[in-house]
C-alpha cells in the first residue's frame, strides 16, 4: 500500500489465544529519516496512518528542529551532569 510516496502495510495476525488482531505499519526511512529513531509505526485505521504520514511530511522542518534542540539539551545535559556513573 502507498500514500503520498510513502509504503506501509496492512498486517494481519492471530494471538495465542485465539484473538485476531490487524494493524497499519508504516516502516519507510524516508518518512522518519532525520526526524525520529523509530524505525516502525502503526495505527489501528487507514485514516489514522494517513493522518501520520500526513504529519510527519507537512511538519518535516519543525519536527527537524525540535529533533536538534533536543540532541542539544541532552548533549548540554551530559556535559554539565556531575555523576558519571550512569
Amino acid at each position: 500500500m502507498e500514500y503520498r510516496d510513502i509504503k506501509y502495510e496492512y498486517i494481519e495476525w492471530t494471538t495465542q489465544l485465539g484473538d485476531r488482531c490487524n494493524v497499519f505499519s508504516c516502516s519507510d526511512k524516508t518518512l522518519f529519516k532525520g526526524v525520529s529513531d523509530y524505525v516502525m509505526k502503526s495505527w489501528q485505521t487507514l485514516d489514522e496512518m494517513h493522518l501520520m504520514i500526513d504529519y510527519y511530511l507537512d511538519n518535516r522542518a519543525k519536527l527537524i528542529r525540535e529533533r536538534e534542540v533536543e540532541r542539544h539539551a541532552v548533549e548540554t545535559f551530559y556535559k554539565t551532569l556531575k555523576y558519571k556513573g550512569d
